[in-house]
């Protein structure tokens, strides 16, 4: 076999590789992000913010469909948490449930 013959079959053995690849899906999840914010209106604040422990989220029918864990939420004025919760299934988010001590 030629070196042009080799570099064909393997060339070819790498495009049939690649389409199979293509082929399977790739695992995606479902979550939901969230931004909250801390006094946004009004007089300047001062202590309102702290620790959430839990975010919870449901569906239309009051399911649980994503939990996880909180984060911090500094003190003052335009004082905001970034929380990304994982979802079960792929349903839309109708209400959101911040856990708090």
């Amino acid at each position: 076999m030629s070196i042009a013959g080799a570099i064909g079959v393997i060339s070819g053995g790498m495009g049939i590789w690649e389409f199979i690849a293509n082929m399977i899906p790739e695992v995606s999840t479902s979550a939901s992000d969230y931004r909250v914010y801390i006094g946004l209106d009004g007089p300047e604040l001062s202590n309102a913010g702290g620790y959430i422990e839990t975010v919870k989220t449901y569906n239309i029918y009051h399911e649980l469909i994503g939990a996880g864990e909180g984060g911090n939420i500094g003190d003052g004025d335009n004082q905001y948490g970034d929380f990304s919760i994982e979802q079960h299934g792929n349903m839309q988010s109708i209400w959101t449930e911040f856990c708090k001590r």
